[in-house]
């Protein structure tokens, strides 16, 4: 299904609920560009990175799994320098797992991509009280914690970090004995916060087996991107996904909004309640019953003196 904006079902599913939501959002592609960024740093164009990041979504194909996995294999109609490019950025997965190095993934030109259109959204839910929780994940091999993702924690500590309720989580993928990855999104999930409300992931293998294992109950979103696009079902929601303009600046004004609402609601006196309406309601209630008592009173009693005359 197709959702308007990410924003607008956040707002439905909190009147549907009447509560604020937890939410849980992957980092890379949900968040901040990674694929895309990456092979637009190695291109000689004067393309805006806005244009260029919807054009790539509706020409890349990608393998996913679900432990995180989601391997770009081919780029429709590539020019000779996007296919240099794109295999730069396939060449150096390869080479990483075997020997990681200081790569583009633990690089600062990493970070400086623009942010998705989905974490502004997810600003303007929280602005307007609909978030209850935010949780940011991702994923990383054993040993990489610290290494390749500080910037997505920095990052992170800039921007929601200024806020209550929102934390990001990174944690790690291992083998077992069986030689298998572990441990996988949905388990990660059911252990850390299962009772989400959304989750939002790029990973279409994630979602499928996120729903598989929690159910038609939760919502689960996915960018519009064309390798997403066979993913469907109940409650499977795909939203168009852009290019934000939004900056560090932003969610500094919207924390020190944010504490001034809170600090006004602290110092508003909470309205103490009315109880005169009551106790006059009361002692109007308790006169009638009065009355009607010395009424069947005297009637009884002018009944027995009738009684005796005759």
């Amino acid at each position: 299904m197709k959702a308007a904006s990410l924003y607008s079902l956040i707002k439905e599913q909190y009147q549907k609920k009447g509560r604020p939501l937890k939410i849980i959002c992957d980092w890379d592609e949900c968040i901040l560009p990674l694929r895309p960024w990456f092979t637009y740093l190695r291109l000689d164009t004067k393309k805006p990175f806005k244009e260029f990041f919807e054009d790539f979504w509706e020409r890349a194909s990608f393998v996913a799994n679900s432990t995180g996995g989601n391997n770009l294999t081919s780029f429709d109609d590539a020019t000779p320098e996007e296919k240099k490019a794109i295999e730069a950025f396939i060449d150096m997965k390869k080479k990483r797992r075997i020997n990681p190095t200081e790569d583009f993934y633990a690089s600062s030109e990493r970070y400086q991509a623009p942010f998705i259109s989905i974490y502004e959204e997810l600003l303007a839910s929280y602005k307007e009280n609909l978030i209850d929780q935010l949780l940011v994940i991702s994923s990383c091999r054993p040993g990489k914690l610290k290494k390749e993702n500080q910037g997505k924690i920095d990052s992170f500590n800039k921007t929601f970090g200024r806020f209550p309720n929102c934390k990001i989580n990174i944690f790690e993928v291992r083998r077992d004995k069986e030689g298998r990855n572990v441990p996988h999104r949905h388990e990660w999930i059911r252990d850390n916060c299962p009772d989400f409300d959304i989750f939002i992931d790029d990973n279409y293998s994630l979602i499928a087996s996120a729903k598989k294992n929690f159910g038609s109950e939760k919502i689960y979103v996915m960018p519009d991107y064309k390798c997403n696009r066979n993913t469907t079902g109940s409650n499977i929601y795909h939203i168009k996904t852009t290019v934000s303009d939004l900056k560090d600046e932003d969610f500094v004004k919207a924390a020190e909004e944010y504490k001034a609402k809170k600090a006004l609601e602290k110092e508003q006196p909470k309205p103490q309640t009315n109880y005169t309406p009551w106790i006059i309601g009361s002692l109007l209630g308790l006169g009638a019953i009065i009355g009607l008592i010395a009424w069947l009173f005297y009637r009884n009693k002018n009944k027995d003196k009738k009684d005796k005359e005759e």
